[in-house]
């Protein structure tokens, strides 16, 4: 079993160096741009918080990618897509994991509200990103959304 340290100069979700283990598989991560998050004087309402944590909304991309092209996708994500994502309104982070034996990638962006989120997808804007990576993906990728606590 190979251990593998994901770190983080400036994501709030991810101060402290997580340690991902895995069997055999190489792991890499990329924390781009995250704005902060702030915290209201005052506690907002119970059902905006669980376990103590703000909830935001996460979309999960999985992608299976042409044999070596990570680093071409890196590129994309990095260049190109969060710039883009940068200017969503309630946006707040992008991380990046790749399976480098098996070139399974997975991307996922953070958002403030659910609404946030739904909009970066009615508007067309999650399908222009994807298409941005036509030329190294093996086959459509698959997208989740998932609610995601800040318990920092």
């Amino acid at each position: 079993m190979t251990s593998n340290h994901l770190v983080n100069a400036q994501h709030p979700l991810a101060r402290r160096t997580f340690l991902q283990l895995t069997a055999g598989a190489t792991l890499v991560a990329m924390f781009a741009a995250c704005q902060p998050i702030t915290r209201p004087a005052e506690p907002p309402a119970a059902d905006n918080f669980i376990l103590g944590g703000k909830i935001m909304h996460a979309r999960v991309v999985t992608s299976q990618l042409q044999p070596g092209k990570k680093e071409e996708w890196i590129g994309i994500c990095r260049d190109s897509i969060v710039p883009a994502l940068q200017q969503q309104p309630g946006y707040k982070g992008f991380v990046m994991l790749a399976d480098t034996a098996s070139d399974k990638c997975i991307a996922y962006s953070m958002w403030e509200t659910e609404a946030d989120l739904k909009a970066s997808e009615t508007s067309g804007f999650y399908q222009e990103q994807v298409a941005k990576l036509s030329a190294v993906l093996a086959a459509p990728p698959l997208r989740e959304i998932f609610e995601l606590t800040d318990l920092s």
